[in-house]
C-alpha cells in the first residue's frame, strides 16, 4: 500500500530479501490498480488522518497527477500513516487467511492419505 510510483520494483526486492513469495508479492501489487487505486488511497488517506487526528481536508479530487502533485504537500502525511496502517492491517489478515488455506489444504491431504492406508 505504498502511496508512490515503482512499488512493483520495491515489493519484488524486499520479496527477494526477506525470502518471501515472489510470485504473490508481486500479483498483490494489482490489487491498487488504476481503477481500485483512487478509492484505496483515499480510503488510506482518511484513515490516517483520523489515526493523526486532523480533520480530513475537504477536497474535490481528480484523477490525475498533476491535482496529485498540487495537492501532495496538504494531504501526504495522512496519506503516508493511513497507507502503512491498511497496509500492515492488509498484510496481517493476508497471512492469517493464507495460512488458514495451508494448514486446511495439508489436513484433507493427510486425512487422504490415512484414508488410503486404512482401506
Amino acid at each position: 500500500m505504498l502511496p508512490i510510483p515503482g512499488q512493483m520494483f520495491i515489493a519484488v526486492a524486499l520479496a527477494i530479501i526477506f525470502t518471501a513469495n515472489l510470485p504473490i508479492s508481486f500479483a498483490l501489487i494489482f490489487v491498487t490498480n488504476p481503477l481500485t487505486m483512487p478509492a484505496v488511497f483515499y480510503g488510506a488517506y482518511k484513515l490516517g488522518a483520523w489515526i493523526i487526528g486532523t480533520d480530513p481536508i475537504d477536497v474535490e479530487f481528480q484523477a490525475s497527477w498533476t491535482w496529485f502533485t498540487q495537492s501532495l504537500e496538504d494531504i501526504w502525511v495522512p496519506l503516508v500513516v493511513g497507507s502503512q496502517v491498511l497496509g500492515i492491517l492488509l498484510a496481517g489478515l493476508g497471512y492469517l487467511v493464507i495460512d488458514g488455506l495451508w494448514r486446511n489444504a495439508i489436513k484433507r491431504q493427510w486425512e487422504a492419505r490415512q484414508r488410503k492406508r486404512n482401506q
